[in-house]
């Protein structure tokens, strides 16, 4: 009955957008890249659901854990007093908001909501951010603290384009070539990175993740409308960290399961099996390894103008 509902009220939405080379037709301001006259891949709208057996998980939005609900064609995600959102079918996003605040619905709705549909069409997801080197993409993942987001902010400080920041989907095409999913012209700084990479304030907007949070917007007209082949995935690691090596391929899958952005209950059964058998796609055709991150800015900024 709901599929139901949802294809007879498309008529309501008024806006297109375009994240990770899909359009979006919403009912909501997303404040993402606009179009016009694109074929939908994606329905946002506002819904009316519940579910009673959330579980707890390892996600954490604004400081909010998020709780998730499964059924075999639904995936539900909540934030307590915040939001929920169910995706299905690979098509629709419906939505509970649960305050009054868009902007800050708007974080959750543009990370993990997103992350659902993405997970639904077979893409294979990674906690982390990529830039465009050249013609290829490099990934950045690694644990808390690691140095993810200042790594990338020196990046987008020195110009190149980040593809994605936080939530990074990959494509792998029928030869086995994965190239990254181009999401929208977007990075969150950390205000320490603000500081220390010397970036104008007078260009960032306020994250709504925090006080210490802001958002760098890129130029749309330059950032990418098609996917971007993949080069390599660098995994992090603190400055003194002494396992930098190669991943073995037959590791990767388990590695890279470390850095799943969504509730880890989602990959079971078959879900589970194709995560690990396009982690070995990627792992074939890529390089997956550790590196430890520059141990200061000075250092970070002489590794970002040489690492071409």
């Amino acid at each position: 009955m709901r599929y139901l509902q949802a294809k007879h009220i498309l008529k309501r939405y008024s806006m297109l957008f375009k994240a990770y080379n899909l359009i979006i037709e919403s009912d909501f301001d997303l404040k993402l890249p606009e179009v016009k006259g694109e074929n939908p891949d994606i329905y946002f709208r506002k819904g009316e659901f519940s579910i009673e057996n959330y579980k707890k998980t390892k996600i954490f939005r604004a400081g909010i854990q998020a709780r998730v609900g499964l059924t075999e064609k639904e995936y539900f995600i909540n934030w307590p007093e915040v939001c929920t959102f169910l995706a299905h079918n690979g098509k629709y996003i419906e939505y509970v908001k649960l305050q009054n605040n868009d902007d800050f619905f708007r974080l959750f709705a543009v990370s993990e909501a997103l992350g659902l549909i993405l997970q639904q069409q077979g893409f294979f997801l990674l906690h982390g951010s990529a830039v465009k080197i050249g013609n290829k993409a490099t990934i950045f993942i690694g644990p808390p603290g690691a140095g993810k987001s200042t790594t990338v902010a020196a990046f987008a400080k020195a110009g190149y384009t980040v593809l994605s920041d936080d939530l990074t989907a990959i494509r792998i095409d029928e030869n086995g070539i994965p190239s990254v999913m181009p999401a929208y012209p977007e990075v969150k700084i950390w205000q320490k990175s603000v500081v220390n990479l010397e970036i104008e304030m007078l260009s960032l907007e306020p994250s709504f993740e925090g006080n210490t949070k802001f958002l760098f917007r890129q130029n749309p007209e330059l950032f990418p409308q098609i996917a971007v082949e993949l080069s390599e995935i660098i995994i992090l690691q603190k400055p003194y960290s002494k396992k930098k090596s190669e991943i073995p391929l037959v590791h990767i899958p388990i590695e890279l399961l470390k850095y799943y952005p969504l509730p880890h209950q989602i990959l079971q059964n078959e879900s589970l099996k194709r995560h690990f058998d396009n982690a070995l796609k990627i792992g074939r055709q890529v390089s997956v390894r550790r590196m430890n991150r520059p141990k200061n800015f000075e250092k970070l900024l002489t590794f970002v103008r040489n690492f071409e």
